[in-house]
Order: structure tokens, then sequence, then C-alpha cells
């Protein structure tokens, strides 16, 4: 447990906990990267919790303090509660530094209407635009205007967001990137063993994501059809497309070629990265911003396949040539090629492999966002 704080007191404010998805995954994963370096971080967020969507807590995670507001109903991805706007209303002025990650509509609700010091500094993590809400833009933007004129400094987790977004735009001279980091993931030796000899003979090719509409599985599942015999696909995640893409590979009779997991435990996660032969990231959406799940497998030395989505970090990510290859979204006959690409051809397999783990060593891990940040967080405040 650390023992001081030499930095102000930070508040970060995101959507929800448990986690489920990237920003949330990325605010808890900076939470305890930024509470190693003996930073004091707290979380305001609405809790995600069925059973306990009518109770306000208090949890601690990791060393990290985490305040849950209940909620009232969700609705397109939006957690409403007014219980965060009270709570807001009472911590966010006890704390000099408010890191709000975005998007988060009731976040930036609650510190419009909570913040009351003009000394207190604003850091705004921008992982995306709002993509499928868009509709509801003209309510949302001048929050959004708000939080980006009163940023100090605001964060972009790539220079292709940073350059594309619409809403950027004159405040360029704020923007810092910062790449998304994660703590490397441990395997468990003998479930890597035992997959490896289920699928003998085989060359595994691995998916991980929410089971939602940006993510592009369907693709990824007819894709199997024009994979070798030798190939097969294996998806990890849950969501609401689950029954939805069981029947597909049921039409496309490819039970014994898809296999849908559900959502596994971290250390089970890692052992299917740690046997996998190959990672595709078939997203078709500027809504996947980043592309975690491909980081993940970089930091396992896997060659990834990925989408050229317009506007998005994806194939900023997946260096094309060279850490893998990148395709056109919702191609299924291109995203076979690109698998059987990498797969028949041992010298480029080796070489993408080691370029993969050197990219996530020199920009993808979480010592290195922490660091960043924390740097940022220095020059904000009058600490040195």
């Amino acid at each position: 447990m650390p023992k001081a704080h030499p930095l102000p007191r930070v508040l970060q404010m995101g959507k929800f906990y448990p986690v489920r998805g990237g920003v949330e995954h990325v605010m808890l994963l900076l939470s305890y990267g930024l509470h190693k370096k003996r930073v004091r971080v707290d979380v305001l967020t609405v809790s995600n919790k069925e059973g306990d969507a009518n109770k306000t807590e208090r949890v601690f995670d990791g060393g990290v303090r985490i305040f849950l507001a209940h909620r009232l109903f969700s609705f397109l991805s939006v957690k409403f509660s007014l219980d965060l706007l009270f709570l807001a209303r009472r911590l966010v002025k006890h704390y000099p530094l408010v890191h709000i990650h975005h998007p988060d509509p009731m976040a930036a609700l609650a510190l419009f209407l909570a913040r009351a010091k003009k000394k207190q500094k604003i850091i705004l993590h921008y992982h995306s635009d709002i993509v499928r809400q868009r509709l509801f833009m003209p309510l949302y933007y001048p929050l959004l205007s708000y939080l980006l004129r009163q940023s100090d400094v605001i964060i972009t987790t790539s220079p292709i967001y940073r350059d594309s977004s619409p809403y950027l735009k004159g405040y360029r001279d704020k923007i810092k990137v910062i790449p998304i980091g994660i703590a490397p993931l441990e395997e468990d030796k003998k479930l890597v063993r035992q997959i490896r000899k289920n699928f003998a003979q085989k060359k595994i090719i691995l998916s991980v994501g929410r089971l939602i509409y940006y993510k592009g599985v369907e693709y990824l599942i007819v894709a199997a059809k024009y994979l070798p015999p030798n190939c097969v696909v294996i998806i990890i995640g849950e969501g609401p497309l689950f029954v939805e893409y069981q029947d597909l590979i049921k039409k496309e009779d490819l039970e014994n070629k898809v296999f849908l997991l559900g959502r596994l435990e971290q250390k089970e996660l890692a052992s299917y990265y740690a046997a996998c032969d190959l990672f595709c990231l078939p997203s078709v959406e500027k809504s996947e911003a980043f592309g975690i799940a491909q980081v993940e497998a970089m930091s396992f030395g896997k060659p990834v396949v990925a989408t050229n989505i317009e506007g998005s970090g994806v194939p900023w990510v997946n260096e094309h040539g060279i850490t893998g290859l990148n395709v056109e979204p919702r191609n299924p006959q291109q995203l076979a090629r690109a698998i059987v690409e990498i797969l028949e051809d041992k010298k480029k397999y080796d070489t993408y492999a080691r370029n993969a783990k050197k990219r996530y060593n020199e920009l993808f891990t979480l010592e290195k966002m922490t660091q960043d940040v924390l740097k940022i967080y220095r020059e904000v405040t009058d600490f040195s």
C-alpha cells in the first residue's frame, strides 16, 4: 500500500463499473497504474450491477477507491443516474484534478453541474466520437463543447483520431496522443497445452470482444467458409448478438470450424491468446476507436488481421505490413485471404509476430501509458 501521495488527489470519471467495455477498462487500468505510482486516485462512476442498481456503494479495487452511483435506467449505452449528479456535486470540489473519459454524457453533465473551482484542472480523455447515437448530438454538443473548452489537456489514443475527429478541430494545441497501454496478461500454461491439444493439427484464429454491432463478428464467421480445413475460428465475448451469431454459424454449416465461447475469466482469456496462431479484429465502425484486444494479442507476439476503418485508430495500432495486415471492413473474402497469406508464409508470419511483440513493448504497455499521463498531471499542476 502506498505510504505517500506526492501528487494532488485525482478523480477519474467514466462510464460504469464493473467494466464491460473498452473505455471503462482503460479508466480502471490507468487508475491501477497511477495508484502504483503513489498517486491518490479515486473513481466516480455508475453501478453496472443488475442486483445493486438501487444502492449507492463505495468499493475498493486494486487499491483504488470507487464511488458507485445507483442508476435509474439504461438507454443507448448511457446509464442514467440522478445519484451520480448528487455525488459529483459533493465530491468533485475536493479534487484539484479531474480526469474525465469521453464519450459519457452522464459524467459530462455531472462535471458541468458540480465544478465550481476555477483553479481545478480538467483532463479530457477523448476515446471516441459518438457514432451510433449521433442523432442525439444536438442535445449533447453543448456539454461536449464545454468539456473541450474547459479542459487543460485533451488526450487522444492515436494520431488518427486526433486528426480525423470533426469535434477536435480548433483544439489541436491542447491535444496529447497517449496510446492505450495494458499490463502483461498471465496465461495458464497447462490450459494452453490443453487448448492446443483440443485443436491439434489446426491453426487457431482468435477474436475477442463484445458481440455488438460495430465489432463485425458476422464477417469473420462468414470468412471461415473461405479458410482451409486446417483452420478454426474461436470467438470470445458476450453481448446482445450472441444468439444471432450462433444461428449464423449453424446456417453456414460451420459448427466444426467456428466456436463461440462467451465471456472468459482473464487467465482463461490469456491462455487462448497464448495458444492461438493469429488474431483477427473484424470491426466495421469508427466506434471501434482503438481495438485493445489487438494490443493484448500483440503482447503475446501474435500477428494481427484488422480492418481499415476510416478515421479510427485500429489500422494505426496494427501497422500494415509490419505487425499484420489490414483489409477493408465488411469483406469476408479479404479477411480470409489476409489470414491465409500470413499463416502460409512462415517467414512473413515470424516477422509479423516479432514486430507485434516489439510494437507492444514500445508503445502499448501500461507502464508507458501511466508515465505519459503522469507527466501531463505534473505539467498542469504546480507539483514538480
